[in-house]
């Protein structure tokens, strides 16, 4: 390490591989200034081996020798009287300084960043966890299934993303039959896991069943699932107060998209109308294990979602292309974009969603009360808000690459993806 002792230094620094940047004795200051010098072609110096050597007095000269040999140039720099300098500078001394520069511009606007988020005072946006599903084409409770190298579930996944992310509360929505099973392995696994500021990380759980509708309604004894992922947000009202993001308890997001999504809460803590999406990459949500579906989304120039159109049997062929169902204009097997930005479930909300929607699911009710499999999706109500002039919703692209257990033969997959990320350093072993 290079100290520095009053106003001088002593040591030695390399700049750039393979470069000779030797300092002795040095004047700090003296140094920058000849730096300067050096920019414009100018330089003052003396050689103090062989002043030395000769026995004068060290004076201010000029001294500038370039060795094409070794590809570097060598300038001997001095302050009058009593401190002198020997400085090697590489050919591309230059180049390296501006590549210097950049990366602490990198590392200031990173900094200004975290300082942001490392603001105690700061908003911490709520996560709200869809967890109340069963999985039915997998077969069991995906939510509770530890897939990670120790037992690690795709949700304390998520859960570690969004605390990295500056996320300071937790809601899931459950069903009541495994509610207690979930309180018990959320407070196992979390009791000692800390909110990016140093606070405990909060946790709720809500209930989401079949008579949870609004009074006045009276439910067709033939339903037998719940009302749908935007029925299970409404859920969550009384106790979400703060912008909030929403996921699937069952699918992996990547950091990436946390980070965006946080970044997108905490810019919004004072508005209302204003929601947004996370898109993925279609050709990043695609499983290898059989066909998907997938909302496409549809946004004007100014990155506004205008619609999402729902696609069925979403797979990559043997020709490398993208095929699918379009269920709005009833086109089958029709070319899609592997670029395409799809809905993932992951979206932003800020509280005023939560009276908005529940008028929705009213006005829902009252057209579908009596249908035993009608639900109530949150893609229907944020597109019902736009087009009613209520509310806008951004899309925002995330480079992340989406995985989850959509059939049983995925899980190996999935296995193996979690052990190489915990293997690449990504996330520790054990998670928590």
């Amino acid at each position: 390490m290079v100290g520095f002792p009053g106003e001088l230094f002593q040591g030695v620094l390399a700049v750039g591989q393979g470069a000779d940047f030797r300092v002795h004795l040095v004047d700090l200051a003296t140094v920058l200034l000849h730096l300067v010098f050096l920019a414009a072609d100018f330089h003052i110096g003396t050689d103090p081996v062989q002043d030395a050597a000769v026995g004068k007095e060290q004076q201010p000269q000029g001294r500038h020798r370039r060795n094409d040999d070794d590809e570097r140039k060598e300038i001997v720099v001095v302050a009058a009287g009593q401190q002198a300098a020997l400085i090697v500078f590489p050919r591309h001394f230059w180049e390296i300084i501006i590549r210097v520069f950049r990366e602490i511009t990198k590392f200031v606007r990173y900094t200004r960043k975290q300082i942001k988020i490392f603001d105690t005072d700061a908003m911490k946006p709520t996560l709200l966890v869809l967890a109340a599903g069963m999985g039915s084409r997998y077969g069991g409770l995906k939510q509770m299934d530890g897939l990670g190298p120790n037992g690690e579930t795709i949700i304390d996944y998520s859960i570690h993303d969004a605390v990295e992310a500056g996320f300071g509360k937790i809601v899931y929505i459950v069903r009541e039959f495994f509610k207690d099973d979930m309180i018990k392995a959320v407070h196992a696994k979390y009791d000692g896991v800390k909110a990016i500021d140093g606070e405990p990380l909060e946790f709720d759980f809500v209930t989401q069943e079949l008579d949870k509708i609004p009074a006045g309604f009276k439910m067709n004894p033939e339903r037998v699932k719940p009302w749908g992922t935007a029925h299970a947000v409404l859920m969550a009202k009384d106790v979400i107060h703060e912008p909030f993001a929403v996921i699937n308890g069952d699918d992996f997001y990547g950091k990436d998209s946390f980070r965006i999504l946080a970044d997108w809460c905490r810019a919004h803590e004072n508005t209302t109308g204003e929601y947004c999406i996370i898109g993925f990459e279609l050709d990043n949500t695609l499983s290898e294990n059989g066909s998907v579906s997938r909302g496409i989304c549809s946004y004007d120039k100014a990155g506004q979602l205008t619609d999402i159109a729902e696609h069925l049997n979403i797979a990559k062929e043997a020709d490398g292309v993208v095929y699918g169902d379009n269920s709005v204009n009833g086109k089958n097997h029709v070319v899609l974009e592997a670029k395409a930005l799809c809905s993932m479930n992951m979206w932003g909300f800020t509280p005023d969603y939560f009276a908005l929607s529940e008028e929705i699911f009213s006005d829902f009710l009252e057209k579908n009360i009596n249908e035993p499999k009608k639900e109530f999706y949150i893609p229907f109500a944020v597109d019902v808000l736009i087009k009613g002039g209520k509310a806008s919703c951004e899309v925002l692209s995330t480079p992340s690459r989406w995985f989850g257990v959509t059939y049983k033969e995925d899980r190996p997959g999935v296995v193996a993806k979690f052990a190489e990320l915990a293997a690449k350093g990504v996330y520790p072993s054990p998670l928590y």
